[in-house]
């Protein structure tokens, strides 16, 4: 007698199963998908709030970069323009751009006429055209200022005591910008006056700050 196994159900069976799995799969697929999307969207939310954190602590350094220069006042500007130039290159490993302009404005207690010594460092990632810098109705001019470049003007007068305001323009491929450095003049001290406009890019955030400060040296 040959005995004849009949197989139909079973393959049906077998084809549920398989169609089963295929449903589950999809619908686990899809879930991890949305899952996912969260996944990244908290992911740069983070390293945006991480980059806003890099942003203040470069603000912080810089300024901690010209405090420590206490008692070598001549490396205050030279190590303030270093720091910066370093932190830039640190951003830009990470795929951050951080560019901005920094001044520095420095006089020594002395008798009439005073000299304010004032230095601008180009870091806007593009070269500056003209720049032109104004003290007390006199105006320093530079032509092609590089990126990373900085520059020296020396202007000399019978200043008072009083907050004085330094015009810093300049000309670029991208735009017309003037910065207002706010300098407060005492002929009976000697003082430090740090400018910086920075910004910090990045395809996740944007940050930018604009600050003066002044220091008794």
């Amino acid at each position: 007698m040959i005995c004849k196994t009949r197989r139909g159900n079973g393959s049906k069976g077998q084809v549920f199963i398989v169609l089963s799995i295929i449903i589950i799969t999809v619908m686990v697929m899809l879930k991890t998908g949305i899952n996912i999307s969260q996944i990244m969207e908290n992911k740069r939310y983070l390293e945006a709030g991480f980059e806003q954190m890099q942003f203040q602590n470069i603000r912080n350094e810089a300024l901690k970069a010209v405090q420590i220069s206490y008692e070598n006042k001549s490396d205050m500007t030279n190590n303030l323009n270093n720091f910066m130039r370093y932190a830039r290159l640190v951003m830009s490993s990470k795929a951050v751009n951080l560019a901005g302009v920094a001044v520095t404005a420095t006089y020594n207690h002395s008798t009439a006429p005073y000299v304010v010594n004032v230095t601008v460092l180009n870091m806007l990632g593009t070269d500056m055209f003209y720049l032109n810098v104004t003290f007390n109705t006199t105006t320093a001019e530079f032509r092609s200022v590089s990126d990373g470049m900085a520059v020296q003007a020396g202007f000399s007068g019978n200043y008072e005591t009083m907050s004085h305001i330094m015009t810093v323009f300049y000309n670029t491929s991208l735009a017309n910008t003037t910065e207002y450095v706010t300098i407060p003049f005492d002929t009976t001290k000697s003082k430090l006056t740090v400018f910086l406009d920075l910004s910090l890019k990045s395809d996740r955030s944007e940050q930018r700050d604009v600050f003066n400060e002044t220091y008794v040296i």
